[in-house]
């Protein structure tokens, strides 16, 4: 590889894991209806913190 694109990839490594909190999930393959929404949505990271925004607001 060269040396430019390693060096890309790093920065941009770090940067994504200075500005950025991943969060990885799990979901049955028999919970078709929670998957087929996700599928169904735009952006599957909007939709999530959406959710979370609302239920913040409902429940402080």
């Amino acid at each position: 590889m060269e040396k430019w694109k390693a060096n890309k990839i790093n920065y941009n490594n770090q940067y994504n894991k200075d500005s950025y909190f991943n969060v990885a999930i799990r979901i049955r393959k028999d919970n078709t209806e929670v998957i087929n929404k996700l599928n169904s949505v735009k952006s599957k990271n909007a939709y999530i913190i959406d959710l979370i925004e609302q239920d913040i607001k409902r429940n402080g």
